[in-house]
């Protein structure tokens, strides 16, 4: 195992993949957790080096981060309807609290974890903002996860002594994207007369969440979370644009 400047769960996915990726480009020796050969193969062809390790095998785990300054826990489930919604819980809110444990006994500086902006939970007709007091109403079983697995980060960081702060992204959107919001664009650009529900999306840009992630690692107050968000849309002109784009 080689030194390591940041550590990196989720390497394998969209984002953090493109951290991953960034990362690297940016000359930072990076240490990918993987759960899978396949997964390994791929964070080692965005150039990290890949260390095979489970969330839950704490003794593993607490090696594969042993020492190194920044973990971006980025791994988890992310499905609007997921077919087994117990097994995401596990995954989102288990998992994190022992990612945060392990870190705390290999001494991991700082641990960045990505939430989501469906953690806010802000009420009817309100704007979220990082000081929003979630409703207490959930409308998905993947916002009821990701706030329970947001609390879960920061009651183990506070319960461990570990330096945390939370990335909230909003809809990611960018290349290599085909699930969760995706799913919508590409259904309506595909269907010759596609039913489409005129809701109010709030997006952003693959780049600008990366970015959100370095910022938080490099200048985030211990305890914080930030939201991630460019832009508010609805469904019917998100679909125009995306259509005019050539999507």
């Amino acid at each position: 195992m080689t030194t390591a400047d940041v550590a990196i769960t989720g390497g394998s996915g969209l984002v953090g993949g493109h951290l991953l990726s960034t990362l690297v480009k940016g000359g930072r020796a990076v240490r990918a957790i993987v759960r899978s050969d396949a997964a390994a193969r791929r964070v080692e062809e965005l150039g990290a080096e890949a260390i095979v390790a489970d969330l839950f095998d704490h003794d593993s785990f607490r090696d594969a981060v042993w020492g190194v300054p920044v973990l971006y826990h980025v791994a988890g489930v992310n499905e609007t309807c997921p077919s087994d919604a117990r097994w995401m819980d596990h995954v989102n809110i288990d998992g994190t609290r022992a990612v945060v444990a392990a870190a705390a006994d290999a001494g991991v500086g700082r641990v960045v974890y990505t939430s989501s902006a469906a953690a806010i939970g802000e009420a009817n007709g309100m704007v979220g903002t990082e000081a929003t007091r979630h409703s207490g109403t959930y409308l998905s079983r993947y916002a009821r996860s990701k706030h329970r697995a947001e609390i879960a980060a920061f009651e183990a960081a506070g319960e461990h002594g570990v330096d945390l702060v939370a990335v909230s992204p909003s809809s990611v959107q960018g290349p290599g994207r085909s699930g969760g919001s995706a799913k919508i664009l590409l259904y309506a650009l595909r269907a010759k007369r596609p039913l489409l529900v005129d809701v109010k999306v709030s997006l952003v840009d693959i780049e600008d969440c990366t970015a959100g992630h370095l910022a938080a690692a490099e200048q985030g107050r211990s305890g914080e979370r930030y939201l991630l968000s460019g832009s508010t849309t609805s469904v019917p002109d998100l679909v125009a644009m995306a259509g005019s784009a050539g999507a």
